[in-house]
């Protein structure tokens, strides 16, 4: 029978762990893998591949109760104790991993010698993950009771076993906790001081060099999402990301970018298989194909279907990225950031407003004049946009080919031979000051849109 959790393999012997865990907490999780060896969800877990328990129980006036008990995947595993420890001054979930037989079966827990005051606006979670990390630069993104699904399914892809990617965000931890006794999901990331995408272009112009260094780390990440990938006895399925967007794209230091916000993610099934997820559903309007606000993605290959759809919001982050480049526009001419069609239908576009433009008038956005100036150059730009975002999806390239023209391209020579490889950051208007130690990172209630961020008190 299989169970709901599990952890890929780093030694031969198999570890053995306690399982338990209710429907709601491990929704979402199905490709986490073990052999139940009780009968009944709760009971003891053979973990096929790994060495590394973990629970996650409620702190309730002193009291423990278990979440959620079992095996744990991680490309990078961190047990580093042969029990389940854990000491703790913040009224929040606790949760461990461990790497000795049944070492999940119970917490070991310090309770605090003095009872926190109350304290307001979720500083409870701060401090007790600021504790917890050190000096490792975090961001927590929180969410509430109601977005669980976008939790549970952002986890889910995190957790896939061989996910461990350069262009792809990286997860530090995961559990339930929060400041009261509405306990929300938390997602501990790597802190990227950048900020998204989005965010970034808004407020730099860059060098050609950059800007395809943006370009191709951003295909390179959907490339490894797209691809399914079998090593050492582990599987990592294809995955749709269905959220593509700039503001669903980090910024690391070196200027290349990292994939995040998995909560519209799909695991793609093989051929043969039927998906347990509606395909139909996508995230922002902006970014969501033709076919799909046209409702006529092709369910009988759901698979190739969801690919292409990204690689058209690839497409259009492409664009916008490309927009700011300050070598491929005459001087001083560089446009104000926009998103994709921005400039045609606003900053809210309604639903029936894209689907006139994107589907009946089959019109994208506009590829500057000032670009023909570079010759082939410009061609192939062009070229690689409408391979793209081509109304036709069969006819799009796929992640893996786009990522191989942007590379070409990153070899052609502009003409500007003296311009340095950076970033011009702009003059600051009202951008948000980022944590160089640690964020949180708030969820509105509609679950898809980063809300607030929040610095600890020095």
């Amino acid at each position: 029978k299989a169970g709901k959790l599990g952890l890929h393999a780093q030694t031969s012997k198999n570890r053995s762990c306690v399982s338990f865990g209710s429907n709601a907490l491990t929704e979402g999780l199905e490709h986490l893998q073990g052999l139940i060896l009780e009968d009944g969800r709760n009971g003891t877990i053979q973990c096929p591949h790994n060495q590394c328990c973990f629970g996650i129980w409620d702190l309730n006036q002193g009291q423990l109760q278990a979440k959620v008990q079992g095996c744990w995947i991680s490309e990078k595993e961190a047990c580093d104790s042969p029990a389940c420890e854990f000491r703790s001054s913040a009224a929040i979930t606790l949760s461990c991993r461990c790497h000795s037989d049944l070492c999940n079966a119970n917490i070991s827990y310090a309770e605090p010698g003095k009872k926190p005051g109350k304290k307001s606006g979720g500083s409870e979670v701060r401090e007790e993950m600021l504790r917890t990390f050190g000096q490792q630069p975090v961001a927590i993104k929180v969410f509430p009771p109601l977005c669980h699904q976008q939790f549970a399914s952002e986890w889910a892809v995190y957790s896939l076993p061989l996910m461990n990617h350069e262009n792809v965000a990286r997860l530090v931890t995961a559990g339930y906790g929060g400041p009261s006794e509405e306990h929300c999901g938390l997602l501990v990331l790597t802190l990227y001081p950048l900020g998204s995408l989005r965010n970034f272009l808004s407020h730099h112009i860059c060098s050609w060099d950059i800007s395809i260094r943006l370009g191709s780390s951003l295909a390179r990440g959907l490339a490894f999402l797209h691809e399914e990938k079998r090593k050492e006895g582990l599987h990592k399925p294809g995955v749709a990301h269905r959220d593509l967007s700039s503001q669903n794209v980090l910024v690391r230091e070196d200027r290349t970018c990292a994939i995040t916000d998995f909560g519209f993610a799909m695991t793609l099934p093989l051929r043969h298989e039927q998906s347990r997820k509606d395909p139909a559903e996508a995230g922002a309007q902006r970014y969501v194909a033709p076919e799909i606000l046209d409702e006529n993605l092709n369910l009988q290959d759901v698979g190739s279907a969801l690919r292409q759809a990204d690689v058209y919001s690839l497409a259009l982050v492409l664009w916008e990225i490309l927009m700011r480049c300050s070598e491929l526009f005459p001087e001083n001419s560089i446009p104000a950031f926009q998103l994709a069609y921005e400039a045609e239908l606003g900053s809210n576009p309604t639903y029936s407003e894209l689907r006139r433009l994107a589907v009946e008038q089959r019109r994208r956005p506009i590829v500057p004049p000032a670009w023909t100036r570079f010759g082939q150059v410009a061609i192939s730009l062009q070229e690689l946009l409408e391979d793209c975002w081509d109304p036709e999806p069969e006819a799009r390239l796929q992640a893996e080919c786009a990522l191989q023209r942007l590379q070409r391209l990153g070899t052609e020579d502009l003409g500007f031979s003296s311009t340095e490889k950076k970033c011009l950051l702009l003059p600051a208007s009202n951008s948000i000051p980022l944590c160089p130690l640690f964020a949180i990172i708030c969820y509105q209630k509609n679950c898809s849109r980063l809300f607030e961020i929040i610095c600890p008190s020095s």
